[in-house]
């Protein structure tokens, strides 16, 4: 597979339902933004009618008020979502603009900011490379602070937003320029904690011969490296097999006999959906009862329900956040609670997640400011030494966290949580654990 670096071939798409023709393109776009004057955008005050008293958020529980429970009645801090709501090319993410607009409606019932509600401005980049640069170049040109929120896999994007100095918080670190971008912040370990996370679960469940299975283009190899680095760090000494198939065909019984062959006691599937849900089929079918490991982007609860219990129960996936189905956990309750008040219809997955997260966390962040500008909340998020901890996530910081990967500067958070499928459901396997690091360390 080459002599680069694990960390050189991060850009993948793991949490799309993909048209596979159009990934390869995507992946290895290099855009160059030029000036554009329509934002493409559309604008949301987040209120949602919402009139929560301070007393039941309190009861809710876990997550900071973001200010006082007086109304938000001063002047609105603007921040902005960029990423794909609708496409003719990849599965778009109507659920994160959701997650914006509920946590918004949340954070200005409980007073906003210091009293400032927030209001959003999100742009649609509809998976085209020019229609991300209209947007960074109309964030860059607004009244926004921060874009709080998006999974761009555009390198212009960043470029464009880099020289403008504004922030970008709460990605999916889906490309290396978002991980290496001096205004980037994601809050989790993102698309590189699946990975990794996903070679750390294997040793831990006990496999000694592991097969992972890729797809048919650089960056998809990228990601199964890192899921074999992982082996490597958790104690694995066997190297691990490979099968590889064609993106844009589907798995056929004849793919999951390449597996079957290798005879492996544990199987990770580091592609994008609908893949894994085909191998899983095909392998249960052909009679492989061995371990199956995912992340939950691209085996999210929807996938679930597409492949059936029967053949997703006992296979294992690895999340950077409790799963939205915890709500016992008070944090992830209320993000529920604010999902269903303002569109119930909206998935509840990791995605919609991680933006609630993100939107609190910088909530919690501007609040300590006395003046929330785009130059004081870069600053804020640089400084970022006292963690903030929502509940949903585990605690995110910048100073003295410094990243697993020595060429992903901005990862600052390396956690990530295991859990296997039980009757169609997600049951956790204990808490926060670091993958990028030998057990027990």
């Amino acid at each position: 597979m080459g002599g680069e670096s694990v960390e050189s071939r991060r850009s993948w798409l793991p949490a799309r339902r993909v048209r596979a023709a159009s990934v390869a393109a995507i992946v290895a776009a290099a855009v160059t933004v030029t000036a554009c004057s329509s934002s493409g955008g559309t604008s949301s005050s987040g209120s949602a009618g919402s009139t929560a008293s301070a007393a039941s958020t309190a009861s809710a529980g876990g997550a900071s008020s973001a200010g006082s429970s007086s109304p938000a009645t001063k002047s609105p801090i603007d921040v902005g979502l960029v990423t794909s709501l609708t496409s003719t090319t990849l599965a778009p993410y109507p659920q994160v603009a959701a997650a914006q607009k509920a946590a918004i409606a949340y954070i200005n019932s409980v007073g906003g900011v210091n009293g400032h509600p927030l209001a959003a401005n999100q742009c649609d980049d509809q998976d085209q490379a020019n229609v991300a640069a209209t947007c960074a170049a109309a964030a860059v040109r607004s009244s926004d602070v921060a874009i709080v929120g998006g999974t761009e896999v555009f390198p212009g994007f960043f470029s464009t937003i880099n020289t403008a100095k504004l922030t970008f918080t709460g990605g999916l670190g889906l490309i290396p320029q978002e991980l290496t971008s001096p205004v980037s912040f994601p809050v989790t370990s993102v698309a590189a904690g699946w990975y990794f996370g996903s070679g750390a679960l294997a040793v831990k469940l006990g496999a000694k011969k592991v097969t992972i299975v890729q797809c048919s283009i650089p960056a998809c190899e990228g990601t199964a490296q890192e899921s074999a680095a992982a082996l490597k760090i958790a104690g694995d000494d066997v190297a691990p097999q490979y099968v590889t198939f064609q993106l844009g065909q589907a798995i056929s019984a004849t793919d999951a006999q390449q597996v079957i062959k290798q005879d492996p006691d544990a199987v990770i599937l580091a592609a994008p959906g609908p893949y894994p849900q085909q191998m899983m089929t095909a392998l249960r079918q052909a009679g492989y009862t061995g371990k199956i490991i995912n992340n939950i982007g691209s085996f999210d609860p929807q996938a679930i329900k597409t492949v059936g219990n029967s053949i997703a129960d006992g296979t294992y996936v690895v999340s950077t956040m409790h799963l939205p189905t915890e709500t016992s956990i008070p944090a992830v309750a209320l993000y529920n609670t604010w999902m269903d008040k303002t569109d119930a219809s909206a998935q509840k997955d990791e995605l919609s997640l991680l933006e609630w997260t993100a939107m609190l966390d910088f909530a919690d962040i501007a609040k300590t400011l006395p003046t929330v500008t785009r130059a004081s909340v870069l600053s804020a998020y640089q400084n970022l030494k006292t963690p903030v901890d929502i509940g949903t996530s585990a605690p995110f910081s910048v100073v003295g966290s410094p990243s697993p990967l020595s060429t992903a500067p901005q990862l600052h958070s390396a956690d990530v949580m295991y859990s296997e499928i039980e009757n169609g459901q997600y049951k956790p396997l204990g808490s926060f654990v670091n993958p990028f690091e030998p057990a027990g360390s």
